[in-house]
């Protein structure tokens, strides 16, 4: 991806998870899929708003987020279930930063096919820049 390209979608991204921290929602779903790109006016939406939650009743991760494999490239650690932490908007910077290094390097910084090393990845694994950007 060219860099100006990659800016121009990130700050699109950045601004609407502005607007829907303004609105105290918390996403819960940041990924990929939940990103829209209009092909012809490069207009950013984000959609997917299931697991979404008001920052006021954003419980400690105690149920099941029902998160499919897919999605568990992109969760933050507190979203695991392995850490005694409260799902803030924290939680889109670490995502974000996933799908971000994503966009620029092609690959996602974990990889695996087994749900629990993609979880020991978030927790316990050091991430580390990949060059060159594509």
């Amino acid at each position: 991806m060219i860099i100006e390209e990659f800016l121009k979608i990130a700050i699109q991204i950045v601004e609407i998870l502005h607007e829907i921290h303004d609105c105290k929602i918390i996403h819960k779903n940041l990924t990929p899929q939940s990103i829209w790109i209009e092909t012809v006016t490069g207009k950013v939406k984000i959609t997917d708003f299931s697991l979404a939650s008001y920052v006021s009743t954003a419980e400690r991760v105690s149920r099941s987020l029902l998160l499919l494999k897919e999605n568990l490239l992109y969760i933050s650690p507190e979203q695991t279930g392995r850490m005694n932490r409260v799902i803030d908007y924290r939680s889109y910077f670490y995502s974000l930063g996933i799908i971000f290094y994503e966009m620029l390097a092609g690959f996602s910084p974990c990889q695996s096919e087994d749900p629990m090393r993609l979880i020991h990845c978030h927790l316990a694994k050091k991430t580390y820049i990949a060059l060159p950007v594509k």
